[in-house]
């Protein structure tokens, strides 16, 4: 189903289910996982006038797959792979190559020392396309979101701190009003800083441009529930 098909449906649930539990817990999280996932987290917060704390899953699962398929690359455990995806989940998503240390080194210097080499169009191909591959196979996406979600409230409910891809609300010129995207910061009890600062402006561009595409699908989603 197209990001547009999934907004048309799911958008009227999300406000709904917004509405309906708003003013039951003022202390209440809002996390959101419902596809297309950072346009309907921005709806989400609009339905709750900002008054409650939001995140979005954002692409967290991308990250996961990310690391993935670099350790699978290079020969080496997932766990010695630090790796991050920002953007919008799915389409737009951006891999943070700046990101990636292997046994905590950088990329480079490790494929260096290594004589290893990385295709980088196999791992982004694989990263924003193996989500078609497993619909096709098995009919959805279930462990993964799962995954995603599970790691992400561990982290609040522990309150550890760790630097993890999920969405934030932020306000770009790009945008004419504040939009969920993902840029990886860390996550506890408290919402802590992001790493914008350490990203390249490549990256950062991609960033912005996830944006508008995150912006343009919630956009359609406000007229389809006539908050607009």
């Amino acid at each position: 189903m197209s990001k547009r098909d999934l907004a048309d449906k799911n958008a009227e649930i999300m406000k709904e289910v917004a509405e309906a539990t708003r003013d039951n817990n003022p202390n209440a999280w809002y996390f959101v996982i419902t596809n297309p996932v950072d346009a309907m987290t921005t709806l989400v917060n609009r339905v709750l006038e900002g008054k409650r704390k939001v995140i979005g899953t954002g692409t967290n699962l991308e990250t996961s797959r990310f690391r993935i398929i670099i350790a699978r690359e290079l020969g080496v455990p997932v766990s010695a792979v630090e790796a991050y995806v920002g953007g919008e989940h799915r389409e737009v998503a951006v891999l943070l190559r700046s990101t990636v240390h292997i046994y905590g080194k950088p990329l480079e210097e490790y494929l260096e020392e290594t004589g290893k080499t990385l295709d980088r169009e196999k791992v982004e191909k694989y990263v924003k396309g193996i989500s078609v591959e497993i619909l096709r196979a098995t009919g959805g996406t279930r462990w993964g979101p799962a995954g995603s979600f599970l790691e992400i409230i561990r982290g609040i409910l522990l309150n550890t701190g760790r630097v993890l891809s999920y969405s934030r609300l932020r306000k770009f010129d790009e945008t004419p009003e504040p939009v969920y995207v993902t840029i990886p910061a860390r996550i506890g009890r408290s919402l802590g800083p992001d790493i914008w600062d350490s990203l390249t402006e490549e990256e950062r561009k991609g960033i912005r441009e996830a944006a508008k595409a995150i912006y343009n699908t919630y956009e359609r989603a406000l007229k389809v529930t006539d908050l607009k």
